[in-house]
């Protein structure tokens, strides 16, 4: 999609675009010098080793080694492709997309097909709700749980029919082909040829994505077959491990999300929202992960975890609490309710009422308190063997904080618990295996191989994009005349900065998004050159003036090797004396 969007659209895009906001918006920055560092969000890390170059319009982690301009951040970050990436920004400086690009992005089908499916497979599962004769216990059973019809539209609840082509009937009369309703999830196919529904007598839930777009489904059965509970597979717009369902509900429901309550089940955000609570939102199927809890911090600061009264949901809570730890830092935090025994969020609410929940969710449990409480329940403070185990559990949760201040108040908490000074029991956890420490900057992710001219001289203009002045538009054609490796690049950047003097490293590399070298000219965007400022253009020069001579040499020996195999031509005679004439002033000088 990115060669239907106008290449000068994109470089103006870049042009306007302030990384710095784009990102500061999404993670917390700090200044450093000129720059801007970090906790990579692509990586867990101890020490901020994310850099962001205001200058260069360019982000590097020298931890991981991810690194990109703007829109590649968007793609990344947000898992958006890269048209949505483009539309994010543009509407964030005020452009329009090109009509044609829009155009272009409607009618292609390739990169809509498997949207369109579940698009329209959704709107057959509602209308089976509506319509289906046997709909009617689908309909009693939401009735009798209390839900609206109004929150039924709101979720897009539907009916998955009992048998086994209805769906493969209905799409296949669409136009759909087979395989793209393999592709989708809704059909499955055996080895034996034998193609049937996925979900059949079903209650059906879609899933959405952060821009309302079907994604997947989760079908729950009303009798006692099993499994109760069935989600599409992984498929290229679905993946359990990052998906929230309802946070694109709850993001709907209110422009600022104080706070977001995390669930166990559909029918728990169901429930909530049905009474007015309406930041419900639940794994689909997998454990909650650290990856949950850093999409939730894109939108809220404050997640409180609401698991079930039983053995199951005590487990799910500490899950989620040791998922969390590498997420939070001074303002995000995590709070825990347990609800009574037999009880979850969702019969609970209709229980008990509205406000009664929110008085319970008043009074949440800190992460702190439920994971000393926990621990020292199960290792009891009031013994010196029993301190020395409890301080041996607790010391794996600190080393995955990397917030120092929280980790500094957490110690100072369970010093006071244990009835020892901070200091010494700073001391005592070192020698408890408390985490490595973090590479320095200069041994973490360098570019693979060694600074040769070609190297240094891309190195520089792509990160001084200034230095395409020093030479002139001449130069440049003699320039792409030389045969040796990495010339093209060269020369492409140079042709580039000549035609678009105003272009940023960033505007650069967008240049190259889907060429095979991508991944190292980002490595060579952030090779670490310690050079000043006013000796930029003067390295520049002298590196191409080593680069002629390294091509000037290159060819002299693929001349003189022709001449001791076969007899040079006069072209090629008089090629070789002239660069042998030159090379002899270039030594000279």
């Amino acid at each position: 999609m990115s060669n239907l969007i106008p290449r000068s659209f994109i470089d103006d895009l870049l042009l306007r675009t302030d990384i710095i906001d784009v990102i500061g918006d999404r993670i917390r920055l700090r200044k450093a010098g000129k720059n801007y560092t970090a906790l990579c969000p692509f990586h867990q890390e101890k020490t901020a080793s994310f850099n962001v170059s205001p200058d260069k319009q360019f982000y590097h982690c020298f931890g991981c080694g991810k690194s990109g301009n703007a829109i590649g951040f968007l793609i990344d970050y947000e898992q958006l492709t890269f048209v949505e990436a483009v539309e994010n920004l543009a509407q964030r400086v005020g452009l329009a997309l090109p009509a044609q690009s829009v155009r272009a992005q409607k009618q292609s089908p390739q990169d809509n097909s498997i949207y369109d499916v579940l698009t329209d497979v959704a709107s057959f599962y509602q209308s089976q709700l509506e319509n289906h004769p046997k709909a009617s216990l689908v309909k009693n059973y939401l009735k009798n749980r209390g839900i609206s019809a109004s929150v039924i539209s709101t979720f897009q609840l539907g009916f998955a029919p009992p048998g086994w082509e209805n769906v493969l009937q209905y799409a296949t009369n669409k136009g759909y082909s087979l395989k793209q309703l393999v592709e989708a999830g809704v059909i499955i196919e055996k080895e034996d040829g034998k193609r049937y529904d996925r979900f059949r007598d079903r209650v059906m839930f879609p899933i959405r994505d952060h821009r309302g777009r079907t994604i997947a489904f989760g079908g729950r059965v009303l009798d006692d077959s099993t499994p109760k509970y069935l989600n599409s597979p992984e498929t290229a717009v679905f993946h359990k491990s990052t998906e929230l369902y309802g946070l694109f509900e709850a993001r709907q429901a209110y422009s600022n999300l104080h706070s977001v309550i995390l669930v166990e089940g559909y029918m728990d955000v169901i429930g909530l929202y049905q009474h007015g609570i309406k930041c419900g939102v639940a794994t689909l199927g997998t454990a909650v992960s650290p990856t949950h809890f850093q999409r939730l911090f894109r939108y809220t600061d404050r997640v409180i975890c609401c698991f079930d009264g039983d053995n199951a949901g005590r487990q799910a809570a500490w899950r989620a609490l040791e998922a969390s730890l590498p997420c939070l830092n001074a303002t995000h935090s995590v709070s825990f309710l347990l609800l009574p025994e037999k009880e979850d969020p969702d019969s609970l609410i209709a229980k008990e009422g509205k406000e009664a929940f929110v008085n319970r969710l008043q009074r949440t449990v800190s992460l702190s308190d439920f994971l000393l409480t926990q621990l020292s329940s199960q290792h009891p403070v009031n013994s010196i063997d029993g301190r020395a185990r409890f301080l041996q559990a607790v010391n794996p949760f600190l080393t995955k904080l990397n917030d120092a201040v929280l980790r500094t108040m957490l110690v100072e908490k369970i010093a006071e618990l244990c009835r020892m000074n901070s200091a010494d029991l700073e001391q005592l956890l070192t020698t408890l295996g408390k985490a490595p420490t973090h590479q320095s900057y200069s041994t973490m992710i360098k570019p693979a191989g060694r600074l040769t001219p070609m190297r240094l001289a891309i190195s520089l203009l792509l990160q001084y994009p200034h230095c395409a002045k020093s030479v002139s538009a001449e130069e440049v054609n003699i320039i792409t005349q030389w045969e040796m490796p990495g010339i093209a690049v060269l020369s492409k950047l140079l042709t580039l900065l000549h035609q678009n003097p105003q272009l940023t490293t960033a505007a650069l590399l967008e240049h190259w998004r889907e060429e095979n070298n991508i991944a190292y000219l980002h490595q060579l965007a952030s090779w670490p050159l310690t050079l000043p400022t006013d000796g930029v253009a003067e390295e520049f020069t002298g590196t191409l003036h080593r680069i002629k001579q390294l091509a000037f040499e290159k060819q002299i020996d693929f001349l003189l090797e022709k001449a001791k195999q076969h007899a040079l031509s006069s072209e090629e005679r008089s090629q070789l004396q002239m660069l042998l004439k030159q090379q002899a002033q270039e030594q000279a000088v």
